[in-house]
């Protein structure tokens, strides 16, 4: 696909109900992350997600994690997101009247990944759902103005 510059933008796109599922997608994105990776995530309770963020965590990966305030106090993602504070990962929740519904991650400031897919065994196998992989320098920078504006925003963003 070209962008409104001519140049081309790496996209590849998955339903996973129907087809190839998004989370070995995104798993394999986690891993082959060297340097920075970005997560705003509503509702997260997949383990073998968190396992990939943890040993990121382990290879010196920079992570930042924003969640949801109301789902961060449900019980399994209350405990993955202990985890991965514990394992010295910042985390922050939306403390505006909205939700913070994003499922994005960008990793090393190339590569996004957009979906209506939270990290959850259904969204992988019961829902009907999107997952989308850009590879693109320019589309991620445009991400992380985004993710940096919510991370900044101390009176709509607080720290887990």
């Amino acid at each position: 696909m070209e962008d409104n510059r001519g140049e081309n933008i790496d996209i590849s796109l998955c339903f996973p109900r129907y087809g190839e599922k998004s989370d070995g997608k995104l798993i394999d994105i986690i891993n082959k992350t060297k340097e920075s990776l970005d997560i705003a995530i509503f509702n997260f309770t997949d383990r073998n997600i968190l396992k990939a963020i943890l040993e990121a965590k382990d290879q010196n990966v920079a992570i930042r994690i924003i969640t949801d305030k109301i789902m961060s106090l449900t019980p399994v993602q209350f405990f993955i997101l202990r985890k991965l504070k514990r394992a010295g990962i910042p985390i922050k929740k939306n403390s505006h009247p909205g939700f913070m519904h994003l499922k994005i991650t960008i990793a090393d400031q190339k590569v996004v990944t957009v979906a209506s897919a939270n990290f959850t065994k259904a969204s992988q196998r019961k829902n009907d759902e999107f997952f989308m992989n850009i590879q693109d320098e320019k589309m991620a920078s445009e991400f992380i103005k985004q993710f940096n504006l919510m991370w900044n925003k101390t009176g709509d963003f607080h720290p887990f």
